[in-house]
């Protein structure tokens, strides 16, 4: 089955198991010769050819099922996006905050519970005031270096 020149027509063989299998038939026929200890730098060029030409064809196949997929998925589209979009929009709005307290009054409007907010935690993370408490006591027990 070894050809000794370039006669093979890849372009005749039309799909891609018939050409894996037409070459991995002719890569065991030159693994024989190999394997007798019968063989030439052009014997191992020849398989090496072959080998590269195995994995274009598998590249090509792969390439050729991730399109297939790629237009299912464009023409069916995935089933848990609306589902997953629902989800997402109902707990957008059930974390949505319409409205708070303030002094006793229920306030709604965007612009007021917005500034309400802002203020509420400006105050709280500001910078501490310069007047604070400090323990000017001291310590019966401290540490040293020794102990």
């Amino acid at each position: 089955m070894i050809s000794t020149g370039s006669s093979t027509n890849w372009s005749l063989l039309s799909n891609s198991r018939g050409e894996i299998y037409f070459l991995k038939e002719e890569l065991r026929s030159y693994d024989e010769v190999i394997d007798k200890g019968d063989c030439s730098n052009e014997v191992v060029h020849k398989r090496t050819e072959i080998l590269n030409k195995i994995h274009q064809v598998n590249n090509i196949q792969a390439s050729k099922i991730a399109q297939k997929a790629k237009i299912k998925w464009a023409i069916e589209g995935d089933e848990n996006v609306k589902f997953f979009h629902g989800m997402l929009n109902k707990k957008r709005n059930q974390s949505n905050i319409r409205g708070i307290m303030v002094n006793g009054t229920w306030v709604d409007d965007p612009v007021q519970v917005k500034r309400e907010f802002f203020e509420h935690f400006r105050g709280r993370f500001d910078k501490p005031s310069v007047n604070r408490a400090c323990i000017d006591t001291p310590f019966p027990v401290s540490l040293s270096i020794e102990s």
